[in-house]
């Protein structure tokens, strides 16, 4: 696969967000990364869910790596995604494990890891244990941009973001077509990277993959489900959240709907190629805001 594009860190806005199970935020490129502070040592820990990395920072020098097994960096995702919200025990399962059948010890066993290497394995004060309810990542030990960027200063280690390649446009009909395939290319990277990483790998190995391309104006809505029962389930599902995306002042130039199990990714592709993304819960579908909606077409 080509080169993944380094972005900076991704870390909440200065005031920590609260958020619960209708308020799940939307991803984008420029926050594919989350700073995580350690209980003990005053080190920081970068968790890039892509790569399935943990990055450990002490005095603003890395110091070690740690690559977590496909369904540790999935849990820790979505505990991050979801900061002081309970997590029950079911939803992590289904999600962290797709199409497997595992048992609570496996579970238990991926959570101490995660504790281990965040520093936080005696005093459980990162993920937290809720007795009979499940798992809540306190939202406390997530950096600030601001901080991380003035640690960075400090050291003189910020990461530089690598420009993009210029090219020439000669003619109009030229530019429509190199923005075409720049908007091909980075769906299909994504497309690539999200189904493969974040999905079901097994998604692929299913000769029955169904997708659905459509066209809705200057629109072009995408959908892909594992056979043509859950497509149409998915195409209904979703037409509400469909057509509020559409109606914004600056609808994605291409949209693309999947559902896994009780999750729904939506992954919506603007006019500069920028790609941003949300997890939702089937139960927040019906009560998604706009700034949501917004955040996912900026």
């Amino acid at each position: 696969m080509s080169s993944t594009k380094i972005q900076q860190p991704r870390v909440p806005s200065e005031q920590h967000q609260h958020l619960d199970k209708k308020a799940t935020p939307a991803t984008t490129p420029d926050s594919s990364y989350y700073v995580i502070g350690q209980i003990k040592n005053g080190q920081l820990v970068h968790f890039d869910p892509t790569c399935q990395l943990l990055t450990t920072w002490t005095e603003q020098q890395e110091t070690a790596k740690t690559e977590l097994s496909f369904s540790s960096s999935r849990l820790l995702e979505m505990l991050i995604r979801r900061a002081d919200t309970v997590v029950s025990r079911e939803d992590i399962l289904t999600y962290a494990w797709p199409n497997r059948v595992v048992t609570q010890s496996s579970l238990n066993q991926a959570i101490s890891s995660i504790r281990e290497q965040l520093g936080d394995d005696f005093e459980k004060k990162i993920i937290q244990t809720m007795p009979r309810r499940g798992y809540q990542f306190n939202s406390r030990f997530l950096i600030s941009i601001k901080e991380w960027l003035a640690l960075q200063n400090e050291a003189g280690s910020i990461p530089s973001t690598p420009s993009p390649l210029p090219y020439t446009m000669a003619t109009p009909s030229h530019r429509i077509v190199q923005h075409r395939h720049l908007l091909l290319l980075a769906l299909i990277i994504f497309l690539l990277v999200t189904l493969v990483l974040r999905i079901n790998f097994s998604l692929f190995l299913q000769p029955d993959l169904v997708i659905s391309n459509q066209q809705a104006g200057h629109q072009q809505l995408i959908y892909t489900a594992t056979n043509k029962d859950q497509l149409s389930a998915l195409q209904t599902e979703v037409t509400f959240l469909q057509e509020k995306l559409l109606s914004l002042p600056e609808p994605p130039s291409i949209l693309l709907f999947n559902r896994m199990y009780s999750f729904y990714d939506i992954i919506c592709i603007n006019q500069e190629s920028k790609v941003f993304s949300m997890l939702l819960h089937e139960s927040q579908l019906s009560n998604i805001t706009d700034q949501q909606l917004l955040a996912c077409a900026k």
